[in-house]
């Protein structure tokens, strides 16, 4: 987990977390699973995206902290993909 997310500040204890600017408590007991994880790393996304290379107009990176977004967006430019944005929050985008 990344440092200063949510998930990690209540996996390391936090007593409160700040959600749309406000301060709510943690109800709840915290454990950590290594085991298993519910998000595909970088090379599963690029495998899962591959077989639409040639298909996909645009792919937009929406989830996650801008600096790990901004090295994905590098990582599919590298594999071929040729449009990969990052909207900013309230951005708004018209599709064709």
């Amino acid at each position: 987990m990344l440092a200063g997310n949510a998930g990690r500040n209540a996996a390391e204890g936090a007593k409160t977390l700040k959600f749309f600017g406000q301060w709510k408590p943690v109800n709840a007991d915290v454990e950590i699973m290594d085991s298993f994880s519910a998000h595909a790393d970088r090379w599963e996304l690029v495998h899962f995206l591959e077989n639409q290379k040639n298909s996909v107009k645009k792919i937009f990176l929406v989830h996650g902290i801008l600096e790990p977004q901004e090295s994905f967006r590098g990582m599919l430019l590298q594999q071929g993909f040729k449009d990969v944005g990052i909207p900013r929050l309230g951005e708004e985008i018209t599709l064709e």
